[in-house]
């Protein structure tokens, strides 16, 4: 039995195209697999994600933060008026530097009173 050479041709198309379906088909479903995976993944994240901010929102809750600095800073108090000194009294500091003496002259002058132990009182 002869086969012709368009048989043999067809013959040899489908197996080519047999081969090619499952390996298509395998690729598909590896591709399935791993999308899976990575949905599972991210909505572990976003649960995760979800916790932390429901942490976080928590700990930075005004009253405990309060309740938190009364218990732990207590020597912190709020900041007066007399604290904040005028631009003037750095014009003349070298790199954020000050000259004790001299903030204490520049606040007696703008009428202000110096809240820190000056030098000489230490």
């Amino acid at each position: 039995m002869t086969l012709r050479f368009s048989t043999t041709l067809l013959m040899f198309f489908f197996a080519l195209l047999g081969v090619l379906l499952f390996r298509i088909k395998y690729t598909v479903a590896d591709l399935e697999t791993t999308h899976k995976a990575l949905r599972h993944a991210i909505l572990n994240k976003s649960e995760e994600i979800h916790v932390l901010n429901a942490e976080w929102t928590f700990l930075n809750e005004p009253t405990r933060l309060r309740e938190l600095a009364k218990k732990y800073l207590p020597h912190l108090k709020p900041i007066r008026g007399e604290q904040i000194l005028p631009f003037d009294a750095f014009q003349n500091s070298g790199l954020g530097e000050y000259d004790r003496k001299e903030l204490e002259d520049v606040l007696k002058k703008s009428g202000r009173h110096p809240n820190f132990v000056s030098s000489s009182e230490k």
